[in-house]
């Protein structure tokens, strides 16, 4: 017969298996490890698409400047299309006035305009000099003004008094 068990007697608790538990903390780690690494793997992925975006976009704006430049030049800022040719000069410009009378010519055919410092060999644009692809300054533009059948535009403001009238010698 078999004698009862007193506590604190007979049966021992098993021993805890540290070398399992220490495996299964090294196992998590290495899986924590390459999750944090695959993580920046995608973000350098990211980066690395989104730099290689942005420069396609770099040359694309580039390529777009380049051309809308292309056909400024060769405009002739004349109304008249491919049909026959009236004997008078009409000039496809026109004279902007801001809120802060700040002025600019342009046309309506390329879109190009013309500020007060611009000369023939140079635009002014944002405070830089860069080269005038028009070949046009604003004592041309002005001229072209001059020769031309349109209206001048501004912005609105409340005026406290009746407008003045702005003609092309007020713009010099």
């Amino acid at each position: 017969m078999t004698e009862p068990v007193k506590p604190g007697q007979g049966t021992t608790p098993a021993p805890v298996e540290t070398s399992s538990d220490a495996a299964t903390l090294q196992l998590l780690v290495q899986l924590l490890l390459a999750e944090r690494q695959q993580a920046l793997e995608e973000r350098q992925d990211r980066q690395r698409a989104e730099k290689a975006r942005n420069e396609q976009r770099k040359i694309n704006a580039e390529h777009a400047i380049a051309e809308k430049n292309k056909s400024q030049a060769m405009c002739s800022h004349k109304k008249g299309g491919t049909g026959v040719k009236s004997p008078k000069v009409d000039y496809a410009v026109y004279a902007h006035t801001f809120t802060d009378n700040v002025a600019y010519i342009r046309c309506q055919i390329c879109g190009a305009k013309w500020r007060r410092l611009d000369t023939a060999e140079f635009l002014f644009r944002k405070g830089e000099k860069i080269p005038n692809h028009t070949r046009i300054g604003w004592a041309e533009a002005l001229k072209m003004l001059a020769e031309s059948t349109n209206t001048p535009s501004s912005s609105e403001v409340q005026m406290a008094a009746q407008p003045i009238g702005a003609t092309v010698a007020d713009l010099e």
